[in-house]
């Protein structure tokens, strides 16, 4: 991690947002991103110059910021952009479907998952030995039976 990814002293993660810590610990993007928004430079949080825009992990990435700041709306519209991009990622349905299942959007929360579920069933076939693949299926069978 570079100096200009680590977020600044009184960042938001600095200034008492710990829920954040884990997150942007783990991803200097999302650290730059915190830091950003922190000091007021909204704009770069929005639209990172740091990540591509035609690349289904800026919105994956941005996601994970406003789901740190509760803007579902927000979180959601990158989803939906990030599978337009990336129709195979499972992993993006079943983060869209927990989104819509906090909605109570529980008909669009199922389809997701159940898309998850089949993209990792794929991926499992294809790789068996894959445990990631098998982990973020159970996932989404745990999340589909909570919808």
């Amino acid at each position: 991690m570079t100096d200009q990814d680590k977020p600044n002293e009184g960042s938001l993660v600095g200034g008492g947002r710990r829920d954040l810590a884990p997150v942007a610990a783990a991803n200097p993007l999302v650290s730059r991103g915190i830091a950003d928004l922190a000091q007021g430079r909204l704009a770069n949080v929005i639209v990172p110059s740091y990540l591509d825009h035609r690349d289904s992990l800026f919105y994956y990435q941005r996601m994970i910021l406003w789901d740190g700041l509760d803007r579902e709306k927000k979180l959601i519209e990158d989803l939906n952009e990030a599978i337009r991009l990336d129709p195979q990622n499972g992993l993006l349905y079943s983060k869209r479907g927990s989104a819509s299942s906090g909605r109570a959007d529980h008909n669009k929360a199922i389809r997701d998952f159940d898309k998850a579920i089949q993209l990792f069933d794929e991926a499992i076939r294809l790789h068996p030995n894959n445990a990631v693949a098998y982990l973020h299926r159970g996932n989404a069978w745990l999340a589909k039976e909570e919808a």
